[in-house]
């Protein structure tokens, strides 16, 4: 159960897109620890290469800090890993679903679409090699 449950608000786009917006910032701290995981690298060594403590960068995956975009940088730098920034408009944000093949745009296809050229056969847009 939710806050908007708890209070017995109705829900309405704004705090859809809200909650939306909270989770894509959960996934980037997610994809955050999953990078620093796959460098085989701990809190305390990233934190060595970022010039901060190991309990700065536990903060950092946890959210607890708002993470700056050059503490982004160097966090990225740190793992050797790459952040890609996607901003675009909420109706096209809500119908694309990011996957390991690349881009799905999702209940866009037909008139609507925003990008049919750069569909494969699948309904896909595959990933920049």
């Amino acid at each position: 159960m939710d806050l908007t449950d708890l209070l017995g608000i109705e829900s309405s786009p704004g705090i859809e897109h809200a909650r939306a917006i909270v989770q894509a910032d959960r996934e980037l701290l997610q994809d955050l620890v999953r990078a620093r995981d796959e460098a085989g690298l701990t809190q305390t060594q990233v934190g060595e290469r970022m010039g901060i403590s190991q309990s700065a960068v536990a903060r950092i995956e946890s959210g607890q800090r708002d993470l700056r975009m050059s503490t982004l940088r160097r966090y990225v730098h740190a793992v050797d890993a790459s952040v890609k920034h996607i901003v675009s408009p909420r109706a096209l944000t809500d119908a694309i679903a990011v996957t390991e093949r690349g881009l799905r745009l999702v209940g866009a296809a037909g008139a609507d679409d925003p990008w049919p050229r750069y569909r494969d056969s699948t309904g896909f847009i595959p990933a920049a090699g």
